[in-house]
């Protein structure tokens, strides 16, 4: 596997919050068009690859296993606490997690954006 140190840099950046768009800016790649440019990369098995190897080495590092993580945001996502904020980011990461973003845009539902205020 071949990338350039951008590509990694883009990889690094993704890894810290799975938020494609900032990750492209923030590897040094213009905000113009980042969406869509962030989309491609992430399509590339070459990105793929290199970004399950990061996310392996960070659950090792970590000593957690994928169930763990999955239990913890689930249970996040159905506290009956008032943060509504840290329960939709919950319910966003296991969304993403089991691709629904994706099978979405198979059935080619409407698009729905969610931006989040406050913490980022």
């Amino acid at each position: 596997m071949s990338l350039s140190d951008k590509h990694k840099a883009f990889c690094h950046e993704y890894i810290k919050d799975m938020n494609g768009t900032q990750a492209y800016i923030r590897a040094g790649y213009s905000e113009k068009g980042a969406r869509v440019s962030a989309s491609q990369l992430l399509s590339n098995p070459n990105i793929q690859e290199y970004l399950a190897e990061l996310v392996e080495k960070q659950f090792k590092k970590a000593e957690v296993t994928t169930e763990e993580i999955i239990k913890g945001i689930a249970d996040i996502a159905r506290d009956n606490c008032e943060e509504t904020q840290h329960k939709l980011k919950a319910w966003d990461m296991l969304g993403r997690y089991m691709n629904i973003y994706e099978k979405e845009k198979q059935s080619e539902a409407p698009k729905i954006e969610i931006k989040y205020v406050g913490d980022k």
